[in-house]
């Protein structure tokens, strides 16, 4: 078990109990379950993406294997969407290029011509664009939804750029 203490000036912060099969013998140890759990949310939200994004759980197959199949595919679409939020959220530590197929990048430097040697946060932020994002001063920073509508349209304007390229 390892109990958090959250210090803030609320009136009452807020204790967490953690129950773990984990280690908890040193405070390296301590701090690992802490960090295990703080990703709680990250794999919430990837199940989410999962339901209701890809809709896995309408998908009518008939064999595990089948679902198994299924279920690699849309968990790299899911990791997708939800590194581009946090690329659209965070600093401009990596180029378009590790998450955005070169044909995806062309489509959106048509799209948007000043994106042409920007950061892979710009490109991120476009993404967005597409999905319904407007990206103003005052607006909180894309949530997955918006990105995964982005990253539909964005994926369909791309393979038809590939096919015309053919």
């Amino acid at each position: 078990m390892v109990r958090v203490d959250e210090v803030s000036e609320a009136d009452e912060p807020i204790q967490w109990v953690l129950l773990t099969t984990e280690s908890v013998d040193t405070f390296e140890d301590i701090l690992t379950v802490i960090e295990y759990y703080s990703l709680r949310w990250r794999i919430e939200e990837w199940h989410k993406v999962l339901k209701s994004g890809c809709e896995i759980e309408d998908r009518q197959l008939q064999t595990w294997e089948r679902m198994e199949v299924l279920l690699s595919v849309y968990s790299v679409i899911a990791w997708k969407v939800l590194e581009l939020r946090e690329l659209a959220r965070g600093e401009d530590s990596v180029g378009p290029e590790v998450l955005l197929s070169e044909a995806e990048r062309a489509v959106l430097e048509t799209k948007f011509p000043e994106l042409r040697g920007q950061s892979g946060k710009a490109y991120a932020v476009h993404v967005a664009k597409l999905g319904g994002y407007l990206d103003r001063g005052s607006d909180p920073p894309p949530g997955w939804e918006t990105m995964w509508k982005g990253l539909q349209k964005l994926r369909m304007w791309a393979e038809g750029y590939e096919l015309g390229a053919e």
